[in-house]
């Protein structure tokens, strides 16, 4: 069959008895419409090109910690990462990987404080770019989650008109408020600390994702929450754990007292996530935003301080 026309002709032929087998094997509800098609369009689709097929739903993934990686940093950093990779056998593995994008995010924020520094820029010029890129490079997400848990929490409501708020898409002014404090409180952080050991700033990042993906592979979920139903397996929880350790460690050993504001990144997440959970009684990505907003904003503080 060297030419379309052959093939086509083929093909026609293959489907009618094809319809036909079908056909008898359906009369016991052996297949539905949907296996019908797909059955079809497979086998269709290796006559036509004359090679193998497959489901990629049911067909194993041969890289699932690189696809993993792919898709935690499609999701979490508005750094793109080459090529489309969706591989949802690899989705439980995803949150393994968000320190990893932390530090990634950590280490260009290192390297803007580095070149405003050679330029010489203005100390307030400085400070604008170094509290934007946090919210910049995570294409706003976390900064969301924070106004979403901010108009829930602060609503005084009773729990299940929390929870109608954390979903709902409309702004409150409590959320207005929570954020132009929360930057405003970042530029002044920043402006007030000494440019001194920047280099600290690489593992605040990764830090605080650190606690968020804890917190989301520890803690009971919501029902409407995407991590519902996903595998946490206790290696999962170690795996985050020991990381979170090395980077407070690396903290301390490569900048001195400056690693105590690593310490007050992990305070933050914690105070935040436990006044958020405890009002929602629920685990989501909302509130791993919130908690990690707030969690930078006091590892800021504390640098600001030292």
């Amino acid at each position: 069959m060297m030419n379309s026309a052959e093939r086509m002709n083929y093909i026609i032929e293959y489907i009618s008895a094809y319809e036909a087998k079908i056909a008898l094997a359906n009369k016991n509800g052996l297949f539905d419409n949907a296996t019908l098609f797909e059955l079809f369009a497979i086998n269709a689709c290796e006559l036509w090109f004359g090679q193998k097929f497959y489901n990629l739903n049911e067909k194993q993934s041969n890289y699932p910690y690189l696809h993993a990686f792919a898709m935690c940093q499609s999701m979490f950093c508005a750094v793109p990462f080459p090529g489309k990779v969706w591989d949802e056998k690899a989705r439980d593995k995803m949150l393994l990987f968000l320190p990893m994008v932390g530090l990634e995010m950590g280490a260009i924020w290192v390297l803007l404080a580095w070149a405003c520094q050679k330029l010489a820029l203005p100390n307030l010029i400085t400070a604008l770019v170094l509290a934007g890129y946090p919210y910049l490079v995570t294409g706003f997400l976390h900064l969301d989650g924070f106004m979403d848990v901010t108009d829930a929490v602060r609503s005084w409501r009773d729990l299940e008109r929390r929870r109608e708020i954390l979903k709902d898409s409309h702004v409150g002014s409590f959320a207005v408020i929570g954020v132009v404090l929360v930057i405003l409180a970042q530029f002044a952080c920043l402006a007030a600390a000494e440019k001194e050991n920047f280099l600290i700033l690489l593992f605040v990042p990764a830090v605080s994702r650190c606690g968020s993906a804890l917190a989301v592979t520890v803690l009971k979920p919501m029902s409407t929450s995407q991590y519902a139903g996903q595998k946490k397996p206790k290696t999962h929880i170690a795996a985050l754990a020991i990381m979170l350790c090395v980077f407070l460690a690396t903290g301390f050993l490569l900048c001195g007292k400056y690693g105590f504001v690593l310490l007050g990144c992990v305070a933050g997440y914690g105070l935040a996530l436990v006044r958020a959970y405890r009002s929602l009684r629920g685990m989501n990505g909302d509130i791993a935003g919130y908690a990690l907003t707030l969690a930078e904003l006091c590892a800021l503080a504390v640098y600001a301080l030292i």
